[in-house]
């Protein structure tokens, strides 16, 4: 299985729990701005680099994606070997480095395997200095890091 900076973290994960315990009314004010203006430049950014149908395909996938995260997983995978390409660099969206989304960010980076190891047994993971959203657009490198994976499956 082959997965491009994916994460899983159980809702009782207590690291998570600690970060969203402290949440007051003007963090929700400013999480809600921020989630704003990272939408708005993400449809921009996408707009910009990718063919218009391919956008709407990805807007249209939004709210499935959605509801595969909020599944609980059944069973650890075992006998399955995955593949995880980590993004490692962060576009920073709010001035106050203390926001939840900052927080939230800087725990799912210090994840070795994106909290993966929650779910699989088997995980190679390969760290690529990109952000998230730009790590599909080295599929050379991807392709590079992939070949040698699959040739000692």
């Amino acid at each position: 299985i082959i997965l491009l900076d994916t994460f899983y973290l159980p809702t009782n994960d207590p690291n998570l729990q600690q970060i969203k315990k402290n949440v007051t009314r003007e963090d929700i004010k400013l999480e809600l701005e921020l989630t704003k203006m990272a939408k708005l430049e993400y449809e921009a950014l996408l707009a910009q680099k990718y063919e218009p149908s391919y956008v709407d395909k990805m807007k249209k996938a939004r709210p499935y994606e959605k509801k595969l995260g909020q599944c609980n997983i059944s069973a650890k995978l075992t006998h399955s070997n995955l593949l995880l390409f980590k993004a490692s660099e962060v576009k920073w969206y709010s001035p106050d480095k203390n926001s939840i989304t900052d927080r939230l960010t800087q725990y799912y980076l210090s994840l070795p395997n994106n909290g993966l190891e929650n779910i699989a047994n088997n995980i190679t993971t390969h760290t690529l200095n990109h952000e998230h959203l730009e790590i599909i657009n080295f599929p050379e490198k991807i392709v590079t890091l992939i070949k040698p994976w699959l040739a000692n499956e």
